[in-house]
C-alpha cells in the first residue's frame, strides 16, 4: 500500500558512513498500552543535536495516525527534543507514527546523518484503564432521536429514548469491562456495544454493525454548600433567552371583571419596494377586556414581525402564541413562544435553538443554495441563511456556483461560515414564509464541513395553535410545512400535524400524529381541555372534517386513541360538511366549534356546541351566506363565547375573497345558548380571540 506523505520541510541523503542518530525514548513510550487519550503531545528525544529546519513523518501500517493538531510549524523545542500537539485520541485504539521513509529523510543529525526508519506505536488504554468514569449523565441527540442514559456506581442505569414515535422509559444492569459496555434491560434482551472515550465527557458507543452513537455528558456543578448537583440540561428553562422585547409590559393584564381577550389584528405595513402606496398585512397581538373596552397593542414586536394565535391559560398565568421573531435563532420559520407573567419571562419553546450548554469545538460549513425554478431567483442578498448556535445572525450567499472550468451552474449560489459548533446542528435558509429549506449537517471539529444543497422550493417549518397543560410541563400544537408550489405558482401550507412538546425539554417531540399510522388522515387545530388531560381538533379532507378527540396520554405514547364526536360529511356532488377550530368549555364537558359548508358557490358556516361524547348537539348561530365565524373561545365562567366573523363584500364568501382583501373580520361574543351577540371591534381586520381571567 502506498503510503501517504503528511509533511516533508526538506529531503537530504543521509551519509552511509557516519554512525546513524536514534530515537533515545518517546512520550507516550514506544509500545506502551496505557496512554491517556488527552496526552496532549508527543515529545520525541534523540540521542544526539538534529537540524532543526526539516522533519519527515509517514503514516504507518500498525496503527492509526495520531490526530494532529494545526499549528505545528514549530516543533522543535531544543536540537535534541521534537514535540508535536495532538487533539483527543480514542480510547482503545493504537496509533502510530513514522519518523524518515527510503525517499524521505527529514531527520538528520547536524552532520547530515539521516536517522533510519523510525515506528513510534502506542495504544490509548480503555476508559476505564485511563481513569476515565462513566457514571453519570449522558445524552444523544440527532434529527430523529434523543438518548438520555444515567449510569450509577452501583452498576445499575436508566434510559430515555425520545423519538417521533413517543417516549420509550427503560432501566437494567451495565458492566464496562476491556472496553466493552454489557448492558443488560429489565424488558428487552441483553446488548453489547464498543466503548470509546473520544475525551473524558465525550464517548462513543458503536453496535455489532458498525453504527455508532456519540453521546455527552452533561454537566456537574458543585453547590454553594460545596456538595454536588447536575447542572441544568441546555434546555432547561432557567438557561434559555428571555424574550422581554416581545412583551414589554407584562402589567397590562388587569384580571377579574369580564377577563380579557388576546386576538389578532392585521397591521397594514407599507412596502415601498412594492410602490407607491403598497402596503402588506402583519399581524400583531392585542388586547382588551371581555366587553371590548380598552384595545391596545399586546404583543407587537417589529414592523414585519408577525405574531398570532393566541392563547391564555386557565389561571392566567401563562400566554403561549405564535411568533417569527429573531427567526434566525430557530430551525423553523414561525415558533412558538411561552410567556410566564408571574415570573417575568418569555422563551421560545419550538425551533431547537441553541441554549447554554458545552461544546466539543468549532469548525466551517460550505453549501449550496438552489434556487429553482429560475424563474423564482433572487439577488444574493434576498436569501438568508443561519445556523443553531449563530447566535441569530444572519448569513448571505458569497457567490455563484462554478465547476473547475468557471462554468457557473445556473440558479445554484455558495455560502461558507466559519465558527459553527461542531456536532449535529440545523441550517437553514429562506426568502419568504413559504420559500426556504432546512438541513442537518453533523459538523467536524477543526474542519470544512460541506451542508446537503438546500433547495428554496422545498419551504419552510411552522409552529402554531399552541395549548398548554395546566402544570405548563405539555405544549399541544400544529406543525406546519409552508412552501411554493412551482406547477401551480401558488403558495401553499399543507401536511400538518399534531405535535405533543415536554416544555422542559422540547428539542424533540414527545408525541406526533403520524398520518401513515392513522389512515392517512391529517390532524389541525388541536385544543388541550382545562385540565390538560384531553385534546379535540378536527381530522380529515379539507371542507369534510371531524371534530375528534384522544387523550395526551396516548398522543405522547405514539399511539391515539381517537374518538370521533361529530363526523364531518360528503353530500352529493361537490357539498361538503365539516367541523374547525374547536375549544373546551370550562368544566371539559362541551366543546363548541365551527361547522362549515363549502361548495363550488363558496363557504359559509357556525357555531355549535356539542357534548363530549357526540351527543346533543346543536347550533347555536345563524349568519349570512357572506359569513362564517372562527376560532370560537370560551369565556372563563363559561356563559359566552367569544370569535371572529368573516364577512365578504360579495353575495358569497370564497377564500379568495380574503385573500384579496375582499372580506372583512371583527371580535363578536354571543351567550352559550346563541343569544345577545356584541360585536367588540370595528376595524375589519380582526381574528383569533383567545379569552382569558
Amino acid at each position: 500500500m502506498r503510503r501517504l506523505l503528511l509533511l516533508t520541510w526538506l529531503c537530504v541523503t543521509g551519509t552511509a558512513f557516519a554512525e546513524a542518530p536514534r530515537l533515545e525514548r518517546s512520550e507516550p513510550a514506544n509500545g506502551a498500552t496505557d496512554v491517556k487519550p488527552d496526552v496532549g503531545v508527543l515529545r520525541l528525544v534523540f540521542d544526539r543535536a538534529m537540524k532543526q529546519d526539516s522533519w519527515t513523518l509517514w503514516t504507518s501500517e500498525q496503527g492509526k495516525l495520531p490526530p494532529l493538531e494545526e499549528g505545528n510549524n514549530a516543533p522543535w523545542r531544543s536540537p535534541r527534543v521534537f514535540e508535536l500537539r495532538v487533539g483527543a485520541m480514542v480510547s482503545g485504539t493504537t496509533y502510530a507514527l513514522q519518523l524518515n521513509s527510503p525517499t524521505r529523510q527529514g531527520f538528520q543529525a547536524q552532520d547530515g546523518t539521516a536517522l533510519p526508519i523510525t515506528v513510534l506505536v502506542f495504544t490509548v488504554a480503555h476508559g476505564e484503564d485511563a481513569g476515565l468514569s462513566l457514571v453519570g449523565t449522558w445524552l444523544f441527540r440527532d434529527a430523529e432521536a434523543e438518548i438520555v442514559a444515567t449510569f450509577l456506581e452501583d452498576g445499575t442505569f436508566t434510559r430515555i429514548v425520545k423519538t417521533e414515535e413517543g417516549v420509550e422509559k427503560g432501566k437494567g444492569t451495565y458492566k464496562w469491562a476491556g472496553g466493552r459496555l454489557h448492558v443488560r434491560p429489565e424488558d428487552d434482551e441483553p446488548l453489547e456495544f464498543a466503548l470509546c472515550f473520544i475525551d473524558a465527557n465525550t464517548l462513543e458507543l458503536t453496535e455489532e454493525d458498525g453504527n455508532g452513537l456519540r453521546f455527552e455528558r452533561q454537566q456537574v456543578a458543585k453547590k454553594p454548600d460545596g456538595g454536588e448537583k447536575k447542572d441544568a440540561p441546555a434546555s432547561d428553562p432557567t438557561q434559555w433567552k428571555n424574550y422581554t422585547d416581545l412583551l414589554p409590559d407584562m402589567k397590562q393584564v388587569k384580571p377579574g371583571g369580564v377577563g380579557n381577550i388576546l386576538y389578532v389584528r392585521q397591521e397594514m405595513v407599507p412596502v415601498p419596494e412594492l410602490g407607491a402606496g403598497q402596503t402588506i398585512p402583519v399581524g400583531k397581538i392585542f388586547l382588551m377586556t371581555g366587553d371590548g373596552r380598552g384595545q391596545v397593542p399586546f404583543i407587537a414586536p417589529g414592523t414585519f414581525v408577525q405574531a398570532g394565535t393566541p392563547w391564555w391559560s386557565l389561571d392566567g398565568r401563562r400566554i403561549a402564541f405564535t411568533c417569527d421573531f429573531e427567526m434566525a435563532r430557530s430551525a423553523l420559520f414561525s415558533d412558538v413562544f411561552v410567556a410566564d407573567l408571574e415570573k417575568g419571562y418569555i422563551h421560545r419553546l419550538t425551533g431547537n435553538e441553541w441554549h447554554p450548554g458545552s461544546t466539543n469545538g468549532y469548525g466551517s460549513i460550505i453549501g449550496v443554495v438552489r434556487q429553482w425554478p429560475i424563474e423564482q431567483v433572487r439577488g444574493l442578498q434576498q436569501v438568508n441563511i443561519s445556523h443553531q448556535g449563530g447566535n441569530g445572525v444572519v448569513h448571505k450567499l458569497k457567490g455563484v456556483r462554478t465547476d473547475r472550468q468557471g462554468q457557473e451552474f445556473a440558479g445554484e449560489y455558495y455560502y461558507t461560515i466559519d465558527n459553527v459548533p461542531a456536532g449535529k446542528i440545523w441550517v437553514k435558509c429562506w426568502v419568504s414564509r413559504h420559500i426556504g429549506a432546512l438541513k442537518i449537517v453533523d459538523v467536524l471539529p477543526g474542519r470544512e464541513t460541506l451542508v446537503e444543497t438546500m433547495d428554496l422550493m422545498e419551504g419552510n417549518r411552522l409552529a402554531s395553535h399552541p395549548s398548554l397543560t395546566p402544570d405548563g410541563r405539555y405544549c399541544v400544537g400544529l406543525s406546519q410545512h409552508a412552501y411554493y408550489n412551482p406547477a401551480e405558482k401558488v403558495k401553499e401550507c399543507g401536511f400538518d400535524t399534531i405535535a405533543v412538546m415536554d416544555c422542559e425539554n422540547p428539542a424533540m417531540p414527545v408525541g406526533i400524529w403520524e398520518p401513515t399510522k392513522m389512515q392517512g388522515q391529517y390532524a389541525k387545530q388541536p385544543k388541550l381541555s382545562r385540565d390538560g388531560k384531553w385534546i379535540a381538533f378536527a381530522m380529515g379532507d379539507f371542507g369534510a372534517e371531524s371534530i375528534a378527540v384522544c387523550t395526551l396520554e396516548s398522543m405522547i405514547r405514539g399511539a391515539p386513541q381517537v374518538r370521533v364526536v361529530v363526523p364531518g360529511q360528503k353530500i352529493l356532488g361537490s357539498h361538503t360538511v365539516g367541523g374547525s377550530s374547536p375549544d373546551w368549555s370550562r368544566d371539559g364537558r362541551q366543546i363548541v366549534f365551527v361547522r362549515h359548508m363549502v361548495s363550488t358557490q363558496g363557504f359559509t358556516g357556525n357555531l355549535c356546541v356539542v357534548n363530549t361524547d357526540g351527543s346533543g348537539l346543536r347550533q347555536i348561530t345563524q349568519v349570512a351566506m357572506n359569513q362564517c365565524p372562527g376560532t370560537p373561545s370560551w369565556s372563563p365562567d363559561g356563559r359566552r363565547i367569544a370569535c371572529h366573523l368573516v364577512t365578504s363584500h360579495n353575495p358569497a364568501l370564497n377564500i379568495t375573497d380574503i385573500l384579496m382583501g375582499q372580506a372583512i373580520s371583527d371580535i363578536w361574543t354571543v351567550g352559550a345558548d346563541g343569544s345577545d351577540p356584541r360585536q367588540l371591534t370595528n376595524d375589519g381586520r380582526s381574528t383569533d380571540p383567545a379569552w382569558g381571567p
